[in-house]
């Protein structure tokens, strides 16, 4: 009994974000870091800190925006990216931040 416990929790561990993942931070200044690597053909967690006091929309370039409250995480699994730079941006502001995706 304590196999299969043991299987299924792990199992959906997997599912709930233990895969590869990138983190960026909002600040006043913008993104940090203001790149981030991760594999190509895969898909990845994006997680977003927000250090602003505002609510913040982050696009990877062609998906959903992610908001995320102020003082808050959030995170969203993005589908595989093709090898080369996405664009990341935040809605409303300038700031910009690049995704590479290497094979």
């Amino acid at each position: 009994m304590a196999g299969i416990f043991l299987t299924l929790a792990l199992g959906l561990a997997g599912c709930m974000g233990g895969g590869p993942g990138a983190t960026l931070t909002v600040g006043a200044e913008g993104f940090e870091p203001t790149e981030v690597t991760v594999d190509a053909g895969k898909s990845f967690d994006l997680e977003v800190v927000n250090d602003t006091k505002a609510v913040q929309t982050v696009t990877v370039e062609g998906r959903p925006g992610l908001r995320v409250l102020p003082g808050e995480t959030s995170q969203r699994q993005i589908d595989s990216l093709a090898a080369g730079d996405h664009k990341v941006t935040l809605e409303g502001a300038p700031f910009e931040a690049t995704v590479r995706a290497e094979e």
